[in-house]
């Protein structure tokens, strides 16, 4: 038996219902890695949830207020 190696995003539905269709398939088996060091990429949501949970955020009155925060020309950031 041959051994291949899928990489997918398993968020895409096309991608899961392929494997899913392989799966019903009595020639091929699927097996899951375990604690494989595959780096996920986050979403820019998920990123921006974590960089609320850590304080890393600006509250301004304004979009020049912000700016200047950000870029610390304001001492009382």
């Amino acid at each position: 038996m041959a051994t291949v190696t899928i990489n997918y995003d398993a968020r895409n539905k096309d991608a899961k219902k392929a494997l899913e269709f392989l799966a019903t398939l009595d020639y091929f088996t699927i097996e899951k890695e375990k604690n494989r060091n595959i780096k996920v990429k986050k979403t820019g949501f998920e990123q921006g949830i974590e960089d609320l949970e850590a304080g890393r955020y600006v509250v301004a009155a304004s979009g020049r207020e912000a700016i200047e925060k950000i870029l610390n020309k304001n001492s009382s950031f």
